[in-house]
């Protein structure tokens, strides 16, 4: 005889949702978190990328994504994912794109494939270009947004999956770039507010003040080295590997770290711009344009995809006091096919 929950999954109230990861896990064979001479599992044993189970959201699950201290620590994404995708064992060492196609996978399997978001209209009109603020209801099927997180090797042609490798021609170096872990990304974020945040209390200290303190010196040029070595840190979560002169592969962390401090400054900004190539398409994927119901020009806007707010019943933000016209002409980038599946 079967459990409650277990007579319930496959059906409309649990479906069951699978979804290939678009990165295809192209680097969680090998990826090596700082600090570890090992690569981590991030994945179960028998995980197969391709076609990885997605579970609906649990009233547990909610309680982390609804906690405000556990959504700024940055804890509760990890959490939710592996509740809702079991076969991830390391949820802060996966590539956020990654981590999006989960997000929507589950919010597909939670509540279904329809969505509403809300937006108020930012074009300018009129001769006064006044801002239109017209507010518009965008009807959003998830089942074809889903799309664009296709399988890179579907969604890229030869020439993109190309720059993931460049050869650093002065050094004789091939430097393999990836997409840097959702645990990097955090941490770089966070150092990134408190800097901030240090520097607005010293741009609040008046000049003359601020010179006859030696500490604010001292401070201020201790912000500057800590932002200087965050953007040298983000630079080194992006390189997979090295390949040196003799052909041998480079994996360590802190040799990369080393590395990364050490080449000429020229290099860095080969590297610095190669990695603003791949991830400039990924940065698009959830945004989408619709045709605003009163001016009728066109604006973009992002999906956003915190749980908080995709996981929010029929809205991206709070209801309106009363029903909307449903806005004419959303136009949703992205052609690619997806690998999602009902089972």
């Amino acid at each position: 005889m079967s459990t409650l929950l277990e007579e319930l999954q496959g059906t409309e109230a649990m479906p069951d949702i699978s979804i290939s990861l678009p990165s295809e896990g192209m680097w969680y064979q090998s990826t090596v978190p700082k600090g570890s001479k090992k690569a981590a599992q991030i994945l179960t044993p028998n995980a197969d990328v391709n076609e990885l189970d997605i579970k609906v959201i649990s009233v547990l699950a909610e309680l982390n994504y609804k906690d405000p201290y556990l959504m700024v620590s940055g804890k509760s994404l990890p959490k939710l994912i592996r509740h809702v995708c079991p076969a991830v064992t390391e949820p802060d060492l996966l590539v956020e794109v990654d981590i999006e196609a989960i997000l929507l996978g589950a919010r597909i399997a939670s509540y279904g494939t329809e969505m509403k978001l809300e937006h108020q209209c930012s074009q300018k009109v009129g001769k006064s270009k006044t801002q239109c603020s017209e507010p518009n209801t965008i009807n959003l099927d998830l089942q074809h947004f889903i799309m664009r997180y296709a399988p890179f090797s579907t969604t890229f042609d030869e020439e993109y999956m190309s720059k993931f490798s460049l050869l650093l021609e002065k050094l004789g170096q091939t430097v393999i770039l990836r997409l840097p872990t959702y645990r990097d990304v955090i941490g770089f974020q966070k150092l990134s507010i408190i800097n901030e945040d240090k520097l607005k209390n010293l741009n609040e200290i008046t000049t003359e003040a601020f010179l006859l303190e030696e500490d604010n010196a001292e401070r201020y040029a201790r912000i500057m080295e800590s932002s200087t070595e965050s953007a040298v840190d983000s630079i080194a979560s992006c390189i997979h590997y090295v390949i040196g002169r003799d052909g041998e592969k480079h994996m360590d962390r802190q040799e990369i770290d080393d590395y990364v401090r050490g080449i000429p400054s020229e290099e860095i900004g080969f590297i610095k711009d190669r990695i603003n190539e791949i991830t400039k398409p990924l940065a698009e994927l959830n945004k989408l344009e619709y045709t605003c119901i009163k001016c009728k020009k066109t604006n973009t806007l992002s999906l956003h995809m915190d749980p908080q707010r995709l996981f929010t019943r029929g809205a991206d933000s709070l209801p309106p006091k009363k029903p909307l016209p449903k806005s004419p002409g959303t136009v949703r980038k992205g052609k690619t096919p997806s690998k999602v599946m009902r089972r």
